[in-house]
């Protein structure tokens, strides 16, 4: 450390360095049930893929990729944030710190970098399909998967700052002028120079991910209303009650809508609780006076996650969850109203 603190820094980083037992056993519990689901559900995903030869797509090698990082990344990151929680402290030295760190970071971002993927790939697909042609050439997938991967290590090794210290209400490990210490004395405003990036980040993902999926959602109701018109222009038998009538098509379009919708909204809902509430209250609480209690929610969001993301590939596409079903043998009930991108003949996706 490059000064000595004072009276007021200690107690501070006191406060900071141990977790209240009963906080340490409600992470201890919740932390463990939230490894295990990502774990499990990560490699049904897997073995879905390699099984089925119907999901061996090309834009599904995010899914697959996303799920290898979660596994790998789970066991790396989980395994000490729960020896945390068993032992009420930090314990595994200073260079586990840097360790621990970028791990973190790449686990967030490896998250964040295939979600956003994943819906810029169906986006084109459905708004711009002769571009998809372009972005699905195998050179195309894997400069992107480079990018998704390297991007994070890259980021979080280059912005590596000194005298780490490990933030037991955050579950992270913070640089002491992230925690509002300078020159070993603490000041009432602490400037948030580390998690301000991290936000803006989380932002501009989040913007692309609304962009994408209202586009693409105008695009259905746009391609819904072309097909309801064309329908009445060439005059359809009144008398028809199957699902050529323009009624019929109206409530399958719209039931369409819905769906996409509900879809959408999971997705982003999840995306912000996981990703954003976090870095929100790091940035409000500049004094670190919030308990761990109010902390512990927000570190359990982020951490459940890789618990979660499965599950939403999951709901949101229909070959994932059939082929899943199928290996666990739970029976299947097929809907021929889904979304399929109004591309069936190319993907077997849903919106």
């Amino acid at each position: 450390m490059g000064h000595p603190y004072d009276e007021k820094v200690q107690r501070f980083l006191q406060n900071l360095s141990y977790v209240p037992e009963d906080v340490a056993v409600i992470g201890l519990i919740l932390g463990s049930l939230g490894s295990a689901s990502a774990l499990l559900g990560n490699i049904l995903i897997i073995m879905t893929f390699l099984t089925d030869r119907h999901l061996r797509q090309r834009q599904n090698v995010f899914v697959v990729s996303a799920a290898i990082m979660e596994i790998i990344l789970t066991f790396l990151k989980d395994a000490i944030a729960l020896g945390v929680y068993g032992v009420g402290r930090w314990q595994f030295g200073v260079t586990m710190m840097y360790v621990y760190r970028v791990i973190f970071i790449c686990k967030n971002t490896f998250s964040i970098g295939h979600v956003v993927a994943l819906t810029i790939y169906r986006y084109v697909l459905i708004v711009y399909p002769n571009v998809y042609r372009i972005l699905s050439k195998t050179a195309v997938i894997v400069i992107t998967l480079i990018v998704v991967i390297s991007f994070p290590i890259c980021t979080s090794v280059i912005r590596l700052p000194h005298n780490l210290f490990f933030n037991t209400k955050a579950m992270y490990c913070l640089s002491e002028e992230g925690l509002g210490i300078y020159n070993g004395t603490l000041i009432k405003e602490a400037v948030r120079s580390e998690t301000t990036p991290a936000f803006f980040y989380i932002s501009v993902n989040a913007i692309i991910l609304i962009v994408c999926n209202m586009h693409i959602y105008l695009y259905i109701k746009t391609s819904s209303n072309r097909v309801a018109v064309n329908n009445r222009s060439h005059n359809v038998d009144q008398t028809t009650t199957g699902p050529t009538s323009h009624g019929a098509l109206c409530r399958r379009n719209t039931r369409r809508e819905a769906k996409f919708m509900k879809i959408m909204t999971i997705v982003f809902g999840t995306f912000v609780i996981s990703y954003y509430l976090m870095p929100l209250f790091m940035i409000i609480d500049k004094d670190w006076k919030l308990s761990h209690w109010v902390y512990l929610p927000l570190v359990m969001m982020n951490w459940f996650s890789s618990s979660v993301n499965w599950i939403i590939f999951s709901i949101s596409h229909s070959g994932f969850r059939n082929a899943a079903r199928k290996m666990l043998r739970c029976p299947a009930k097929m809907n021929v109203r889904e979304i399929n991108c109004f591309q069936r003949s190319q993907t077997s996706d849903s919106c």
